[in-house]
């Protein structure tokens, strides 16, 4: 049996730190000495700063009673950015990166802690009564500018905050969200085809921004109509890849929007930015006016075989076509991802003599097949939706 080494516990009260760390650096100092006496440990264990617990009880007191601390000095923001300012004086730079990555562990916990506890106890997030108006990024920029003036008169470290404001100005500079632009129109969504377009913004930086407030939006929207029995919105997602990260909010949707009627298309030309693809589906040439429409398998399980035919047996004018490869589904055949093609059964004559020319024009589109296949493949969802639930 190995025996432990005996090691030092060394114990820090909240009331040894303050906002402006004025003791960390004693507290080093006595954890470096133990540790060169006894060349390992010691163990140590740090409270929150001094009034933090206060803070963070009084937060989630507000909670409790569907209230929302929006005070600037109770607010989780104020909580974690403090920490944030305490880290840019006594962590080193080299280790920044890896202590910010660690701190929006605990914030996303703490702030997935306060929707659960909202949803758990059937709170309505729209009608949270605020001390005061809701933040815009008008406010955001205002506090984030304060707090640099603050820290250049306390002549301590800027670097982390100048950064943000530098990567946060194309996004201030778009207008989006500040106190003059416009809401979005959340009942026209569930109405009407709503397409939020990306493409013209600045940066990559901007869009992602954009397309998270955006899905955030949504989230707290869905929550707040309540559960529903049967789907009242699909939301596509193009180029998902670029908002699949850990801290996205399309983790949460697509864990729970099922729930409340929402479902989820993602769509990318790369099979290795999904973790797991169930089925993958190519329309190609699909809809021509002349034949029939003509679907085919390639590997798929026969479960889902048994969904596909099923679901595309029920439409007219739809048979079994023989597999071809001169297209996107092949890319997932190849990495051996069960895929379908949906094609026509004209599919040499118009790859030979139509597509890429003049005579490929709208008008030789039969709009009754495309609506075929889209019913079927709406049946094809819900039924792959129950079969792996």
């Amino acid at each position: 049996m190995t025996q432990l080494k005996s090691s030092a516990v060394l114990k820090f009260g909240g009331s040894l730190i303050d906002l402006s760390g004025a003791n960390i650096p004693l507290i080093i100092k006595r954890i470096s000495k133990i540790k060169q006496a006894k060349n390992f440990g010691p163990i140590v264990v740090v409270s929150a700063p001094k009034g933090f617990t206060d803070r963070l009880q009084a937060i989630g007191e507000a909670k409790a009673r569907g209230q929302d601390y929006r005070g600037r000095t109770h607010s989780l923001d104020f909580v974690f950015g403090s920490y944030l300012g305490l880290a840019s004086d006594h962590v080193r730079k080299d280790l920044i990166k890896e202590f910010e990555k660690e701190l929006d562990k605990y914030k996303i916990v703490v702030q997935d802690a306060i929707q659960k506890s909202y949803r758990n106890n059937g709170i309505d997030i729209k009608s949270l009564e605020y001390s005061e108006g809701l933040p815009t990024f008008d406010d955001v920029k205002d506090m984030l500018e304060t707090r640099l003036h603050m820290l250049r008169d306390q002549k301590k470290s800027t670097q982390t905050l100048e950064t943000l404001l530098v990567r946060l100005r194309p996004l201030f500079n778009t207008g989006f969200f500040s106190k003059k632009s416009a809401t979005i129109p959340f009942d026209k969504i569930f109405k009407s085809t709503t397409v939020l377009k990306l493409r013209d913004l600045p940066t990559d930086e901007v869009k992602y921004a954009v397309a998270e407030f955006f899905l955030n939006k949504l989230k707290y929207e869905l929550y707040s109509r309540g559960k529903k029995s049967n789907l009242v919105l699909y939301c596509i997602v193009d180029e998902a890849h670029r908002l699949l990260d850990e801290q996205s909010p399309l983790n949460d949707l697509l864990r729970e929007s099922r729930k409340y009627g929402t479902g989820f298309i993602l769509s990318s030309q790369r099979p290795s930015d999904f973790s797991e693809i169930v089925l993958a589906i190519n329309l190609d040439l699909a809809g021509y006016h002349e034949g029939k429409t003509a679907y085919s398998l390639y590997g798929c399980p026969d479960e889902i075989a048994a969904a596909i035919r099923k679901a595309f047996s029920s439409q007219e004018d739809t048979v079994e076509g023989e597999p071809w490869y001169q297209s996107d589904h092949s890319i997932f055949i190849q990495n051996q991802v069960p895929a379908m093609a949906i094609t026509s059964d004209r599919l040499m004559e118009l790859s030979t003599h139509i597509t890429h020319t003049d005579k490929d024009r709208p008008e030789l589109i039969d709009l009754a097949k495309l609506e075929s296949i889209a019913l079927a493949l709406r049946d094809l969802l819900l039924d792959l939706d129950r079969i792996l639930s």
